[in-house]
């Protein structure tokens, strides 16, 4: 009797447990499923909506299809927009091709404790310690008011600041892309090597691994997801990211240079909510030219993580195949 008595109070405990385990899942689950629903589907339904709405002076609408029609005439007519275009991917280039290997490389530097890494981080860091619109207006003191200053002292030569002359804003600003996204990526990177266990770098030393082979065989792999994160987020973020432009635009008034990211800025702050149609349906068609480019790179960043080739099978099957195209052009010139 005793025994069935002891059971039934610890399958009594254990049922409170697993209640009061539930209650605390619920509550904790409540707020991001509300916000999901709030921010996902019901602002993006409602955008979705949007694109299909035409409205008058008076705010009522009526439902058309002339949103798309307008977007697809500004990108085959409007020298704007395809000008944002461009410069929205030669920005994501430049910080994509330029600038991430770089971060890799002075990441990994720093990760390796080499001479001057505290001081290299400390200057990398300073940049994201300011907010946008401050840093425009340094760069801008710098580029509008120091430049031609030096030119004088130098060369005593008169000259307009790189941001006031149209014929050097881009290359200002692409300077300015480059040097900025380097903290950011430095970050991120930095974060993940840290990560890392000490005793597989040490043991790849032992073996004779020097510091590229170390880099290459043993860190990339192993922070090889925060790599492939970076690469896909920067792909979606092609035309959201204004890349600082909005803050330029607004502290030393570039206009020559604009970017998808501004452009909606401008126009969502600057036109009038009836332009907000048109901006609805703009942004239904970037979705769908955004998804067209991050799916396949998705695709081919995985197919490239080291890690799925941790016993040298697919390497082998390369090594085959280049070995026998090349025997088989051996064939073909005998």
């Amino acid at each position: 009797m005793e025994r069935k008595m002891k059971q039934l109070h610890k399958g009594g405990a254990t049922r409170s447990r697993e209640r009061s385990a539930l209650r605390f899942y619920c509550v904790m689950m409540a707020f991001p499923i509300l916000q999901f629903c709030v921010m996902w589907i019901g602002v993006n339904f409602n955008s979705i909506l949007l694109a299909f709405k035409e409205y008058d002076a008076s705010l009522n609408f009526t439902w058309t299809m002339d949103n798309f029609k307008g977007v697809f005439e500004g990108l085959v007519k409007d020298a704007t927009v395809r000008d944002a275009f461009k410069n929205s991917i030669i920005f994501w280039l430049v910080t994509t091709i330029i600038t991430f290997p770089t971060s890799l490389g002075i990441s990994y530097y720093i990760y390796r404790n080499y001479k001057f890494s505290r001081f290299i981080k400390t200057i990398l860091f300073l940049p994201r310690m300011i907010s946008g619109p401050v840093t425009a207006i340094i760069i801008y003191q710098l580029m509008d008011r120091g430049y031609p200053v030096m030119m004088k002292l130098l060369f005593d030569k008169d000259c307009l600041g790189l941001l006031a002359n149209s014929a050097t804003q881009m290359m200002a600003l692409v300077i300015y892309q480059l040097f900025f996204s380097l903290a950011g990526n430095f970050i991120f990177l930095s974060s993940a090597m840290s990560g890392i266990d000490e005793s597989i770098s040490e043991a790849a030393r032992v073996d004779g691994a020097n510091a590229w082979q170390e880099f290459i065989h043993v860190t990339l792999p192993l922070i090889w997801p925060t790599v492939s994160i970076f690469l896909v987020t920067s792909a979606v973020s092609i035309f959201t990211n204004d890349y600082g432009m909005y803050s330029f635009y607004k502290v030393a008034g570039v206009t020559a240079v604009n970017t998808v990211g501004s452009y909606f800025t401008i126009g969502l702050t600057e036109w009038g909510t009836r332009r907000y149609p048109f901006f609805a349906a703009f942004g239904l068609v970037l979705t769908a030219i955004t998804a067209l480019i991050v799916f396949p790179l998705r695709a081919y960043v995985n197919s490239k993580n080291p890690m799925n080739d941790t016993d040298g099978a697919i390497a082998a099957k390369k090594r085959m195949r280049k070995e026998a195209r090349r025997n088989a052009k051996i064939t073909e010139n005998a």
